[in-house]
């Protein structure tokens, strides 16, 4: 194996019925100085057997198998081992666009970011969409990142965010910094808390509007299946965001308002969708919390969709069995 520009690394847990699309994604790029590391993180399906296969079939790729942990703490056994100057995060499920690694290539060797984010379709159904960052794509240094970038980096006025860390690709010490940053102990919105203390850190940033991570929902996706103690794994990140005094983003507390009332909307979307009627005395305990209370009554939008702006007037009062049936409605 030559010398490696690129570490793609991938976090993989019971991953069985896409891993291979994943993975043959990245052996079929453009471009070859690359490698791929799979951290199998304690699957109880057949992935790690998926992943020694290939980790046999291909000398590029290397594998590491370690007890479940959750995905930050993949990510850094990942990353430990990774002999790239720029790390991609794949997740297991999705799949990369041929020509990802050959662009990401040529933004290096032209700009030298720190950081990279590439364009995303959703996959879902059978249908694509594109994803776009609220800002315009290009190069961005420091005060530019900062008068741009930082608005979104969480949730801006405009309900626009760029907080996914899915389509970003780090330079090796950066992403070093950022996830000694993070809480292990996060098990959703780790994405999140990792997108905002890359943008925060990052001096430079470019911006790619070309489509090349396709991120596909499936009914494990934390968008697309109800469980009440999803909105307790929101809390903590909430209050994960709530005591890091030392996040350089000036209004990221403006930036969280909006952001627990955009992850509460989601919540009971989803229940709306699994038809939870019989849940909604504990849904609306969970939701109506004092902590959550706060950030309904200071959340402020510009510009928002008329559901946003009803279901923001509903949370803010606790109609939490009225926004049930609102949401019920809007879909048929």
């Amino acid at each position: 194996m030559g010398e490696v520009l690129i570490s793609v690394v991938v976090p993989v847990y019971n991953a069985e019925k896409y891993l291979s699309d994943c993975v043959e994604s990245i052996l079929g790029q453009s471009y070859a100085a690359w490698e791929l590391i799979l951290v199998d993180d304690g699957s109880t399906d057949d992935s790690g057997a998926i992943c020694d296969s290939y980790e046999k079939r291909e000398e590029r790729v290397r594998v590491i198998h370690q007890k479940n942990g959750g995905v930050t703490r993949a990510r850094a056994a990942g990353l430990q081992q990774a002999l790239g100057q720029y790390i991609y995060f794949v997740d297991a499920d999705d799949w990369l666009e041929s020509q990802t690694l050959k662009l990401t290539a040529d933004i290096i060797e032209t700009h030298r970011p720190k950081l990279i984010s590439l364009g995303r379709l959703q996959e879902s159904k059978g249908e694509s969409r594109y994803l776009p960052e609220p800002v315009e794509p290009g190069f961005y240094v420091k005060e530019e990142v900062k008068a741009s970038i930082w608005p979104a980096a969480l949730m801006d006025i405009h309900m626009n965010n760029m907080y996914y860390s899915m389509g970003k690709v780090a330079e090796r010490e950066l992403l070093f910094t950022c996830l000694e940053k993070l809480d292990a102990h996060l098990r959703l919105g780790e994405d999140a808390v990792l997108s905002v203390w890359l943008y925060a850190l990052a001096d430079s940033v470019y911006v790619c509007g070309e489509a090349c991570y396709h991120y596909r929902v499936t009914e494990h996706s934390a968008s697309n299946g109800f469980r009440l103690e999803l909105i307790n794994q929101v809390r903590d990140t909430v209050k994960y965001f709530e005591n890091r005094k030392d996040i350089p983003i000036p209004g990221l507390e403006e930036q969280l308002h909006r952001y627990v009332v955009m992850v509460s909307s989601t919540y009971l979307l989803m229940a709306a969708k699994a038809r939870a009627s019989k849940q909604l005395p504990q849904i609306k305990k969970r939701l109506v919390q004092e902590r959550f209370q706060w950030h309904f009554d200071r959340a402020e939008f510009q510009t928002a969709s008329l559901l946003t702006r009803l279901l923001h007037f509903m949370l803010r009062r606790g109609w939490i069995r009225a926004a049930y049936v609102f949401l019920i409605l809007s879909r048929r």
